[in-house]
């Protein structure tokens, strides 16, 4: 007689970098939109995100960020709390930004992107679709990325990676 194998069940919580107790595959964001304007007279609406941005979260992010757009400004997506990234997320992302592009009025931008972020953006060649060092701030098709991002994505193109 064999005994049926036993897995035990997995863990419906685990403690993030923080020591924060969070659900697996959990993702949060928190919207603020701020009640002044920024120094080119655009709304701006910040969002900080917490967790895994990936497949089974993707389409919160989505979700959140997408019904944003349409009302223009500019949207800074703070992701220095995201823990893991994959394919979905960041194909996520990808729409996000050519989404704000297309619809001309809107700025999106990615801040305290991780050194992980960052290396999955130079591995996926996407650097120059985050990198905005030469933009001027007041086009909406155009966002902004903090120094150490400036950094990483001028190093990259010295190096001749796109």
């Amino acid at each position: 007689m064999t005994l049926p194998s036993f897995r035990p069940p997995r863990s419906l919580i685990e403690v993030n970098e923080k020591g924060v107790m969070v659900p697996v595959n959990a993702f949060t964001c928190e919207v603020e939109k701020s009640a002044n304007k920024d120094e080119f007279g655009n709304n701006v609406t910040k969002l900080k995100c917490h967790g895994k941005l990936v497949a089974e979260t993707a389409a919160e992010m989505k979700g959140v960020v997408h019904p944003l757009i349409p009302f223009g400004g500019r949207i800074i997506v703070d992701l220095g709390d995201v823990s893991q990234l994959d394919s979905s997320g960041l194909g996520t992302l990808v729409h996000l930004k050519t989404s704000a592009i297309h619809q001309g009025f809107c700025i999106l931008e990615f801040a305290n992107l991780t050194p992980r972020i960052l290396e999955l953006l130079r591995i996926t060649k996407l650097t120059k679709m985050f990198s905005q060092e030469k933009a001027d701030l007041r086009s909406p098709m155009l966002g902004v990325m903090s120094d150490m991002e400036k950094g990483f994505c001028a190093g990259a193109e010295q190096q001749g990676i796109e």
